[in-house]
């Protein structure tokens, strides 16, 4: 987090997610960063499906670099997709222990100010009614994710 964050009250945070940055080419992840300028945060929040295992690391260090605030994130199953459980995880810690990337899962509490905070973990699962294990819904994790 950057100096000052929580300092002056209210905090502008740009919510992005399930933004699925794999299906853009290098103008289109141009146009994408140039939309977050625009918006002004005080810092981004990017809750999962960010990309998949193997461009992960690349598309969110793209989309973090040009910029001082910081981004937090937590993954989503896609980012999963074409690679497994254990080596994802590493990427995102290592990430998370960069300039102005945070991966809430290892972050911990965030704190926004004097009465608010920012917590996240990453997960996944067709949640209808409650009852994950009752669902009908086949996710292509099973055939995308090794460990599965």
């Amino acid at each position: 987090m950057r100096p000052g964050l929580s300092d002056h009250g209210a905090v502008r945070i740009a919510w992005l997610t399930d933004i699925h940055l794999n299906f853009l080419d290098d103008a289109g992840l141009d146009k994408f960063c140039a939309t977050i300028e625009e918006a002004a945060p005080d810092a981004v929040l990017i809750t999962g499906d960010i990309s998949e295992a193997p461009d992960l690391e690349r598309h969110l260090t793209r989309v973090s670099s040009p910029f001082f605030f910081p981004f937090f994130f937590i993954l989503g199953n896609h980012d999963f997709y074409r690679g497994d459980i254990e080596t994802v995880r590493a990427t995102a810690k290592k990430l998370g222990a960069g300039r102005n990337l945070r991966w809430l899962s290892e972050a911990g509490v965030v704190k926004l100010g004097k009465k608010a905070a920012l917590v996240g973990q990453d997960g996944w699962a067709d949640g209808r009614a409650g009852d994950w294990e009752a669902s009908q819904v086949f996710l292509s994790d099973y055939m995308l994710i090794q460990d599965l």
